[in-house]
């Protein structure tokens, strides 16, 4: 009995270490965008460190629905202000020269907007806690980095898309514009020329114009709304964003496009993914009833089809009516006229749940990154109808792997969407390059939370990680583009020639004054 004591407290202890907390490091997540789809990319991760025993903060607009141990929420407000309702036709129409400027508009008066919240303005002025590690996210909150300043702590950037000039610049990566297309233009790495002046002309925006026109205005963002004890003692904008220590990018290259990355900049796309729960009541009852499949037709969280023009949304009524499979639309509104009984309308779908149904035969989206991801995952053939942002690179790219068409909501009718989805479903080439698409996405070395996790303990455990950057956030563009070395180039050569034109000009009249003295 003595004899075995031992190995029992072994294993008691073992038991014991899974269950209980064996970090003590606190992280902040400061997430003050309320955009859902944006912040529900990496909201597993912050549950996981919770779960993993680290003391996780959060400040967002999402709260939980069910509280964890060790994630604390400090929920943001929300109200009517926060709302930026456009009709998805209007979005789906910008010229690509009002790409930049329309988000540099967007992303300012948001920040006017929420960052007065009382909530918030209480947390950063006010707040003394001792944070190990803060995590911020890129997308429009650039003046959030200043919270490494205020908690002396190393930052992690959250990238809810493909990284963009705005992005790269600050942490030394390269984007070159010949073959890293920004996901707002529009274009795939398999550039025209056309597509590469315009992928050029929006990438420059982002290089020069911002820092004169843009980043002032975040930097007076910054100095209205983060005024805690220390703040006038901060570096400059532009030297805080050159000191984060890592990125993690809702990215990676089987879904989106095949480009280099430095060390401090990490791919972890698909981090929400779960595996799909058995389904149940009206949803499993539909689904299994359809004996020739069931369509899932959703436009995510952003473009609500109810805002659609009348004539747009009756394409769609009067192609489901013509349609052998059942479809299960997303839709918040009141019921389109004329509906066929094989279709449910309803305002919310366990969509990774549906997806990994058997029965789903196709998914007609918008074309969001997680919706690909999800589709990616479950291998199911797509149609999509981009609206904005990356949405229509997105859609693109799915082309070019052949597991999807894409279809310009501008020019949509009877005809082509009903040609499109019977395409799809019919062409045996659709579901096996789907199947090709989800081998590749699946076939990594580690899950996607995991490797997110490994990071964010790399950098808590070295504090900081400057040694993953490289030394050319430190040139200027001179320096970086070698402008410098190649006018000294140059003029050495012009030198030189100069130097030969001269030198023959006097042997030759030299040769012409001895000749004719002779």
């Amino acid at each position: 009995m003595m004899k075995t004591c031992p190995w029992i407290c072994i294993v008691f202890h073992i038991i014991l270490s899974f269950n209980l907390p064996t970090n003590g490091e606190n992280i902040l997540v400061f997430a003050p965008l309320p955009i859902k789809s944006h912040f529900g990319g990496f909201q597993a991760l912050f549950r996981e460190l919770a779960f993993r025993g680290y003391n996780v903060t959060v400040i967002s607009f999402f709260p939980l629905d069910k509280p964890i141990k060790n994630y604390n929420e400090i929920v943001i407000p929300f109200n009517k202000s926060f709302e930026t309702t456009i009709p998805p036709m209007i979005m789906t129409g910008r010229h690509f020269l009002t790409v930049i400027p329309l988000s540099w508009y967007f992303t300012v008066k948001r920040a006017y907007n929420v960052l007065s919240s009382t909530v918030l303005q209480e947390f950063i002025q006010n707040d003394d806690s001792k944070f190990d590690l803060v995590l911020v996210f890129t997308f429009g909150q650039s003046y959030c980095v200043t919270l490494g300043h205020k908690y002396n702590a190393p930052i992690i950037n959250l990238n809810v898309l493909m990284l963009w000039q705005s992005n790269s610049k600050w942490i030394g990566e390269p984007s070159t514009y010949s073959y890293i297309p920004d996901a707002r233009a529009g274009v795939t790495p398999k550039m025209s020329f056309t597509e590469r002046i315009k992928n050029s002309i929006i990438g420059f925006l982002q290089l020069y114009p911002e820092d004169f026109i843009h980043l002032p205005k975040y930097k007076d963002i910054m100095d209205t709304f983060f005024k805690y004890p220390g703040w006038e003692t901060r570096p400059s904008m532009e030297d805080m964003l050159k000191n984060v220590s890592l990125t993690l990018v809702n990215a990676h290259f089987s879904v989106g496009i095949t480009r280099p990355y430095l060390p401090g900049t990490v791919e972890v796309g698909g981090l929400h993914i779960k595996e799909a729960k058995q389904l149940s009541g009206k949803f499993l009852e539909f689904i299994e009833s359809a004996e020739h499949g069931v369509i899932y037709f959703s436009f995510g969280t952003i473009v609500n089809p109810v805002l659609l023009p009348k004539e747009k949304i009756q394409v769609f009524v009067n192609v489901f009516k013509k349609l052998k499979q059942k479809i299960m639309w997303k839709w918040k509104g009141e019921i389109p006229f004329n509906l066929s009984d094989n279709v449910m309308l309803r305002e919310w779908y366990p969509q990774e749940d549906i997806l990994g149904h058997t029965n789903i035969k196709l998914f007609i989206t918008h074309g969001g990154l997680h919706s690909l991801e999800e589709a990616s995952y479950n291998a199911k053939p797509l149609i999509g109808i981009p609206f904005f942002g990356d949405q229509h690179m997105n859609m693109r790219i799915v082309e070019e792997k052949g597991f999807g068409k894409m279809i310009d909501i501008q020019t949509i009718n009877e005809e082509s969407l009903l040609s499109s989805i019977i395409e799809v479903l019919e062409n045996p080439k659709f579901k096996e390059n789907s199947i090709r698409q989800s081998s590749l996405y699946k076939d990594q070395e580690m899950k996607p939370i995991d490797r997110a996790v490994y990071w964010v303990e790399y950098v808590i455990r070295h504090k900081g990680a400057s040694h993953l950057k490289s030394k050319s956030v430190e040139l200027n563009s001179i320096q970086y583009f070698l402008i410098d070395i190649l006018v000294v180039f140059l003029i050495s050569v012009a030198i030189i020639l100069v130097t030969i034109y001269i030198v023959f000009i006097t042997l030759k009249y030299t040769f012409i004054f001895k000749t004719k003295n002779d």
